[in-house]
């Protein structure tokens, strides 16, 4: 289960310090977050880069409703060092 994280965070990161610039930013698109299964403990979010280098955003969503992994807990955890409270 670490190893698939390790291994996908890696590939994940590599490619996004590899492709975006300033004249061609990134957007990374994660739609459907509550629909991932517990193979290799995706939902745990661990393979998420925890930083995103310059150029890069990354928009995610999740259904409220079915979120049986508790995954919005999980990214507010995740992301709280950036997150702006005003919104």
């Amino acid at each position: 289960m670490f190893l698939f994280s390790s291994t996908m965070r890696r590939c994940l990161c590599r490619v996004l310090l590899q492709v975006p610039s300033e004249s061609r930013p990134l957007v990374v698109l994660l739609d459907g977050l509550d629909q991932l299964g517990t193979a290799h403990r995706a939902h745990s979010l661990a393979w998420l880069p925890i930083a995103l280098p310059p150029h890069v955003r990354m928009l995610l969503s999740t259904l409220q409703q079915s979120d049986k992994h508790d995954l919005i807990h999980t990214l507010t955890a995740l992301l709280s060092p950036w997150y702006d409270q005003r919104y």
